[in-house]
């Protein structure tokens, strides 16, 4: 019990029973991580949880002034659609796709 409280001490309070019992067993003391969180609880000796990371974001709001006209058509510019291009789906070779070049 004294070496428990010493590692718990050593390390700030940051160890749960899952790493004292690591750092025991590389101390060459064995020791059920189950028999570690009983003794721990009977203790009261718990590790310091940290807050959890959000997920990163890049988004800043708006940054300065939207030019007027940008993204809105006047309807006088015709959009071309990739749809629109002349070429049909059905014409297309497939004849390359069953010869493997790697082997």
């Amino acid at each position: 019990m004294a070496e428990i409280k010493a590692i718990y001490e050593e390390h700030k309070h940051r160890y749960g029973y899952w790493r004292i019992t690591v750092e025991l067993r590389r101390r060459s003391l064995l020791i059920n991580h189950k028999k570690m969180q009983r003794l721990m609880n009977k203790l009261k000796l718990f590790g310091i949880v940290s807050k959890r990371w959000h997920k990163y974001s890049s988004y800043r709001g708006t940054q300065g002034p939207i030019k007027h006209g940008l993204g809105q058509a006047s309807g006088t510019e015709r959009i071309d659609l990739p749809y629109r291009s002349g070429l049909a789906i059905s014409k297309l070779s497939v004849s390359n796709v069953a010869q493997k070049p790697w082997h």
